[in-house]
């Protein structure tokens, strides 16, 4: 749920967005939390084949569990340790290119700053961490054999 402006033109937009995240266990006893929420404002900029997003985020007992383990409270290392507040900024670039109708390729990377972690669960005493992708995308509508 959140709050989105969007301005698009012919060769570029804007992206100015504030979202909520709610995350409940449906059973007992199946997740670390019983209950968690989060909050990410994050600005979003392409144009022609270049993306460019900076963000803040926040939670309190949150578990990502298909999103970057960078936004969850739990503990990476060790899954009974947790982090009370989980604050960052985030950055990330990429880059698109389209050669071909049948797919895309890209690169993109990403760093995260985290804010004020007093509870020194991350052991190599670095609060910022970064990754690298590269992206093979296929369209399935593209034709590999013509009889």
């Amino acid at each position: 749920m959140g709050l989105n402006y969007f301005y698009h033109n012919t060769s570029s937009y804007l992206r100015i967005a504030i979202d909520y995240y709610f995350s409940k266990a449906l059973k007992n006893d199946t997740w670390f939390f019983k209950q968690g929420d989060a909050w990410l404002g994050s600005v979003n900029y392409a144009i022609k084949n270049y993306e460019f997003t900076i963000g803040y985020y926040y939670s309190k007992q949150m578990i990502s569990l298909y999103g970057s383990p960078f936004f969850s409270n739990l503990c990476q290392r060790d899954n009974q340790d947790y982090y009370p507040e989980n604050q960052l900024l985030y950055g990330r670039f990429s880059y698109e290119l389209k050669p071909y109708n049948a797919f895309n390729l890209s690169a993109y990377t990403e760093i995260f700053y985290k804010l004020d972690d007093k509870t020194n669960l991350r052991k190599e005493d670095r609060s910022v961490s970064f990754s690298i992708g590269l992206v093979l995308d296929f369209n399935e509508k593209f034709t590999l054999l013509k009889r």
